[in-house]
């Protein structure tokens, strides 16, 4: 399968902040308009590959459709945070409260942090839902892309919700130093960018559609060591890499 592609494909990791999307906007010859970054946190919504071709910068936006959404979205948080039986209508979804947090997980800063992510799905579908119908990819213009793969726009404002509702962004573009030959570069929000399950559609992603990984880290100028939540990428990428040979 890996041969039969036409490209060569680089899948970049990195937890944020680490100039992961610095790199890629250098290989690329896009901008912080195209490929989102910033010092205000996490950015990077949804992931998005990056492939060489001559002409205007454009991109593919592919959407999460009702059963995609739920199953791989939805479905993990209210397994992992014991909410119950899982909707399987976005209808209910979107318009029955969300069950509370148990009692046995109020208490776990980890828990909560996966039910305010998931609050943000529940609370934001007016505001990305009526996408999640599109069955066709929709072909978008350069200056539209961020409003698509970013959390906030370049001010740092949070004010872009459509990424909730992608499962992948496509970008054409001419890259600067054009006999790089046919690679395409994934670029995969870092750990914790998002939200519970995204660790696993990385691995699931890792596995079957990138050749090996450029993993990105910013080494401190005192005391830069290795700490346990790089150890943990590293190995997440590396396990995911060897997961289907």
């Amino acid at each position: 399968n890996r041969f039969e592609r036409h490209t060569i494909n680089i899948g970049v990791v990195g937890r944020a902040g680490q100039g992961k999307s610095r790199l890629l906007q250098s290989l690329s010859g896009l901008t912080s308009n195209e490929i989102p970054d910033g010092s205000g946190g996490h950015c990077t919504g949804v992931r998005s590959s990056l492939q060489h071709q001559i002409g205007e910068v454009k991109a593919d936006v592919f959407f999460h459709n009702e059963r995609s959404f739920l199953q791989e979205i939805i479905h993990p948080y209210y397994e992992k945070l014991k909410l119950g039986k899982a909707p399987f209508l976005l209808d209910k979804f979107a318009h029955n409260p969300l069950p509370e947090l148990p009692q046995d997980l109020i208490k776990s800063a980890t828990h909560n942090a996966m039910y305010e992510h998931l609050k943000k799905y529940h609370e934001c579908f007016p505001k990305y839902g009526d996408l999640l119908t599109k069955s066709e990819a929709l072909t978008i213009k350069r200056e539209q892309i961020r409003e698509f793969v970013a959390q906030d726009d370049v001010a740092g404002e949070r004010v872009f919700y459509n990424f909730l509702a992608v499962k992948e962004v496509r970008i054409y573009c001419e890259f600067p130093n054009s006999d790089v030959g046919k690679i395409m570069l994934i670029d995969m929000p870092g750990l914790g960018d998002t939200g519970y399950g995204d660790e696993e559609r990385l691995i699931a992603t890792l596995g079957k559609e990138v050749d090996f990984v450029l993993f990105v880290r910013m080494p401190k100028v005192v005391r830069g060591v290795w700490e346990d939540v790089d150890v943990k990428l590293y190995d997440v990428a590396n396990n995911a890499l060897k997961s289907d040979l």
